[in-house]
Order: C-alpha cells, then sequence, then structure tokens
C-alpha cells in the first residue's frame, strides 16, 4: 500500500529538498538502465537463441523500475509547480498592495459639524444677512 506523506520545509530549501526527493529515485533509475542493456544484450545474442521468457521478465521489471522513477518525477513536479504557484500569488499580492499605494487618494471629506457648531454657523450667516439691510 502506498502513503501519502507531506512535511515542512523554509521556502528558501524547497529546492533542495525537491533535489534530494528526486534522488531518492537514483537507484530505481540504475537499475532500469541495467535491465534497459541487458535486455538488449539478451535479444542480441549472436551465438545462442534468446531468451524470450528471461527477455520479458527484465522487461517486467524495467517497466516497475520506470514506474518507480515516474511517481517520483510526478511527486517533485507537483511540488514545484506548486512552489511556483504560491510565488506568483505572493508577487501578485505584493503588485497589488503597490498599486494601491500608488494610487491617488480620494480628497477627505470634513467630518460633520457638531450641533453647536452648526449654531453658531447659522447665527454668523445670519447676521451677515442683517448688516446687509
Amino acid at each position: 500500500m502506498r502513503l501519502k506523506l507531506s512535511f515542512t520545509v523554509e521556502e528558501e530549501d524547497v529546492h533542495k529538498e525537491a533535489a534530494m526527493i528526486l534522488a531518492m529515485a537514483t537507484g530505481d533509475m540504475k537499475h532500469a538502465i541495467d535491465m534497459f542493456e541487458k535486455i538488449q544484450k539478451e535479444l542480441l545474442t549472436p551465438t545462442a537463441t534468446p531468451d524470450i521468457e528471461m527477455a520479458t521478465t527484465m522487461m517486467s521489471d524495467l517497466r516497475r523500475a520506470l514506474l518507480k522513477v515516474d511517481v517520483r518525477t510526478v511527486e517533485v513536479n507537483d511540488i514545484l509547480v506548486t512552489y511556483q504557484e504560491h510565488l506568483d500569488s505572493v508577487k501578485e499580492k505584493d503588485r497589488v498592495e503597490q498599486n494601491l499605494r500608488e494610487m491617488p487618494q480620494p480628497p477627505s471629506i470634513p467630518a460633520p459639524a457638531s450641533t453647536e457648531d452648526r449654531e453658531i454657523l447659522e447665527d454668523t450667516a445670519g447676521a451677515h444677512e442683517d448688516e446687509s439691510l
């Protein structure tokens, strides 16, 4: 049974960790290359009839090794794509915040005058009207 694991790393270590995870498939890749070469040798044996049963067994072994490499490659690819999406998201958020800081601000609207201030303003306006008569 295969289980999915997750763990946390520092942002600056994502690439290093991805490389280490991919390196875990090194043995499988070497085994696949070895099987690939052995299959060819078996099928190209000049002095004897090739052992087809052994060649097909080695091909199954080769395919299992390639599958392990492929699965590991997909996992690392997913990590890198997700990390790039994170970087793009942070970049976009920073760009939006910068645009908001640079955007001209609307003029401030004065706070409504208190009742007392309105009465003073009304009295002052009324006094000016009386003087003009």
